[in-house]
């Protein structure tokens, strides 16, 4: 049967070999599909080699080899769907993945516009404005979800004006070396573009250039008024130093380059937008302005796309000697290296300059879509061939996309896929932290009121410490009346410590505190006497007959319904039948049980992940409603431990599940892990298993050791934000206060309850339980998570490493 109608269908398929596009006249189209063709079809119209390997497909459906041969890409419904290449914004091949395409895409358009067409003017197809918006809107469908890069933008300081200046001098001197190669063979309107861009009077020619670098280096004016470069710069960098805080030469090198990668990327954008704008309208516009608008693009002009482009990849690979300026990523990677602790970001060091790349990637790509395009219209509207200088500007982009991608690649790898979250500006109970609450409290009791007797033979250290002391009874001084004044302690008595005979004791309001402060007569001060005080006590030991009756400062464990202390052991897991991973976590304290929260989303291939994610709710309970050592932990003087480890999932692993495992007497972490399929992100629920650490002080080979807590007073009173302090295999016992700084009464460490969730949700491969605090304060225990390593990902299949011929053109030089 004849094939009469020239409409199209597209195939997208995608394979380990890197992406093809398959296209069929709607007539070979409808019977392919009828057959169910599954094979990868990379023929290409222009190449012989193609059709012989279109020949040795060995089809078997029917189809004719015209319905194999590659053409132009329009706008259409793939075949089919589940072979389409997931592009969502997290996925760590989309930006590689899209730079492929849209070169796929130009590459077939300049096929189709062949230069045995150009002879035959009958045969040359006309400026079709719809085609090429259609063409586009496609590309815009891709890149609308490369807009929501996130990438935190750092505050600038300082703008080196001499890389502003030099840079496009040294980006138009490689293009006239490479002019020169070929001169023969270029238009003679690209050569008159380029020495008007070199001698003119516009600011930011070379020949205006010059005069700025000089007059940077030797100011036309009084150096009274004005100083040089070299002597500017250098006192202006110690004035930013001196002037803000956390600010390192680092610092300043990576915000004077960041700075400038704005500069030139963002008329690329822009650019971008208004060619999106033009073809919403092109039918209305005049050819005089979709003309300028090509010239735009692709002059020598430094602010042209096509020269912004060079500029910003001289950001990533310098043309001069390394030893003299780096290149963006390594002065990120100097930043991110230098900087002990890495929490303001909201995602990993290793996402930041991922994003990075994907900022600098979908600009290259952008760019080179409207380069390629303005010469196709400059081409239709009689201007010229512009078959070498396409030919140019793909290889240089190809060059560009494997040198950057190279660059970092190798900086991404090195760093840190760790996330945890800084300390708040404003610590708030309940929403930023929570706490242990009466675990070891310092509590007041006279000695004969903890034995049965009610003697006053012994002291205070024989009580609490070789054995539990308890309340046995309330013996009244007819003088005093403290035994009863105060909340007793139901529990058992530790640590009791003699300090002074009389004392006044500030009985507080709060809720878990029983003293604001305890005042004694030889002027010892225990906690702070800006607490608020409900009563204030006084307490005198006294005699009976040659025998002192003392008042003992204790600790007091009682498990009382004001005392939070239990920790959930129940497994919290992702709906792992549906899909689902853990994509962050948090602590939080429900009916003073502490419980870990997940937040999950459903794995898209690449490590993407549904934009939809929900935080699951927790499987609360109250304490009378489980059973201890199954269903939750109680902390106690014996057992109150929690071990900090990072535990991470083998490599091929996500985490599907967290819970709090006991250990002896240690709390600690536990994480549910399943393998899954990078390339589609199944998950395969039934080889799930849990993991956790098994080290234990006993251990014979790399024992746990303690990370002790002395004398330390209430977190959210350190004037400095806290640091990580902790390291794996260590633990920390939950502990009260300094007797001197607070009197005992709080529990530390608190609970850092912020969300843990990186912005750019992805794939977990680990959660870790640490310390952060600064000396002196009891600091916070915390959840961070890993993130899987996007480094190994980084490389472009081996197809796309091979530089192709445009149009019968060898673009090697």
């Amino acid at each position: 049967m004849a094939v009469v109608e020239k409409a199209i269908t597209v195939g997208i398929h995608s394979s380990q070999k890197g992406i093809h596009f398959v296209v069929f006249t709607s007539y070979e189209a409808s019977r392919c599909v009828e057959r169910r063709i599954n094979r990868v079809l990379c023929c290409k119209l222009y190449e012989p080699v193609g059709r012989q390997k279109c020949a040795k497909m060995r089809l078997k459906t029917g189809c004719s080899l015209q319905a194999c041969l590659a053409a132009f890409i329009l706008l259409a419904q793939p075949s089919h769907p589940q072979d389409v290449l997931d592009l969502a914004p997290g996925s760590v091949l989309s930006v590689i993945s899209l730079g492929q395409q849209v070169t796929e895409m130009i590459f077939n358009l300049w096929t189709e516009f062949s230069p045995e067409n150009v002879n035959n003017v009958e045969s040359y197809p006309a400026l079709d404005l719809g085609r090429d918006r259609k063409v586009l809107k496609k590309f815009q469908q891709v890149t609308e979800r490369l807009d929501a890069l996130d990438v935190t933008l750092l505050g600038i300081v300082l703008r080196n004006s001499s890389e502003t200046y030099a840079r496009p001098v040294w980006a138009l001197y490689e293009r006239w070396q490479q002019y020169l190669n070929i001169s023969d063979e270029l238009e003679k309107s690209t050569l008159e573009d380029l020495a008007e861009s070199v001698v003119s009077h516009h600011p930011e020619s070379v020949h205006s250039l010059l005069w700025q670098i000089n007059n940077l280096v030797i100011p036309p004016w009084s150096s009274s008024f004005r100083k040089g470069i070299f002597d500017h710069l250098d006192d202006l960098l110690q004035e930013a130093l001196r002037s803000l805080h956390d600010v390192t030469p680092a610092t300043v090198r990576w915000e004077t380059q960041f700075d400038t990668l704005q500069t030139y990327a963002r008329p690329v954008w822009a650019l971008y937008e208004r060619w999106q704008q033009y073809l919403n309208i092109s039918d209305e516009l005049e050819k005089s302005t979709l003309e300028d608008l090509a010239e735009s693009v692709v002059s020598h002009h430094p602010e042209s796309v096509h020269s912004l482009l060079w500029q910003i990849n001289n950001l990533v690979i310098p043309p001069w000697s390394s030893s003299f300026r780096k290149g963006i990523f390594d002065h990120l990677d100097d930043l991110l290296q230098n900087l002990q602790e890495i929490c303001d970001l909201n995602q990993t060091a290793q996402q930041y300059a991922y994003g990075l790349y994907k900022l600098i990637a979908a600009t290259e790509t952008k760019g080179f879509a409207m380069t390629q395009f303005s010469w196709i219209l400059l081409r239709e509207y009689g201007k010229g061939s512009y078959m070498k200088e396409a030919a140019l500007a793909l290889r240089a982009h190809d060059e560009r996309v494997k040198g950057q991608l190279e660059v970092a690649s190798r900086v991404v790898r090195n760093l840190s896929t760790s996330f945890w979250r800084c300390d708040p500006h404003e610590h708030v109970e309940n929403k930023t932290f929570t706490a242990v609450t009466e675990l070891l409290q310092g509590y007041i009791e006279n000695e004969v009121d903890m034995n049965r007797e009610g003697s006053c033979t012994q002291t205070c250290s024989d009580f609490g410490n070789s054995f539990p002391a308890k309340r046995e009874s309330c013996f009244e001084n007819p003088k005093q009346r403290f035994c009863n004044a105060q909340r007793t302690c139901n529990g058992r008595i530790f640590d009791c410590q003699f300090v002074n005979a009389d004392a006044w004791v500030c009985l507080s309001p709060k809720p878990y505190r029983r003293y604001g402060y305890v005042e004694y007569e030889d002027g010892q001060l225990m906690g702070s006497k800006s607490n608020v005080c409900i009563k204030s006590q006084k307490v005198d030991s006294w005699w009976r007959w040659f025998v002192h009756c003392s008042y003992c400062f204790c600790l007091c464990d009682d498990a009382s319904p004001t005392s939070h202390r239990y920790f959930s052991l129940r497994e919290v897991v992702s709906d792992v039948e549906n899909g689902k991973v853990v994509t962050g976590v948090k602590l939080e304290q429900i009916q003073g049980i502490v419980h870990v929260r997940i937040q999950q989303s459903k794995a898209l291939p690449g490590l993407d992940v549904h934009l939809n994610h929900e935080w699951k709710k927790v499987n609360h309970m109250r304490v009378e409603e489980g059973l201890e050592n199954e269903d939750y932990m109680k902390l106690t003087w014996e057992e109150r431990a929690l071990d900090f480890d990072d535990i991470v999932a083998p490599k091929g692993h996500v985490v599907t599940g967290v819970k709090f495992r006991k250990l002896g007497g240690h709390l600690g972490l536990a994480i549910k892990v399943t393998p899954v399929q990078f390339d589609s992100g199944r998950l395969m629920a039934n080889e799930s298993y849990w993991m956790f650490s098994t080290s234990t002080e006993a251990s014979e080979t790399d024992p746990r050791s303690e990370l002790l807590l002395e004398d330390v007073d209430l977190p959210t009173k350190s004037p400095i934000r806290s640091t990580i302090d902790s390291l794996p295999n260590q633990f920390v016992n939950f502990g009260p206060t300094s007797r001197r700084k607070d009197a005992a009464q709080t529990t530390i460490p608190f609970l850092d309850i912020q969300d843990v969730a990186p912005t750019g949700l992805t794939w977990l491969k680990g959660i870790g339980l640490y310390h952060k605090g600064y000396p002196g304060y009891g600091g916070y225990v915390g959840l961070r998570v890993f993130t899987w390593d996007i480094g190994e990902y980084m490389h472009l299949p081996p197809a796309a490493l091979k530089t192709p011929k445009l149009l019968g053109y060898d673009i090697i030089y």
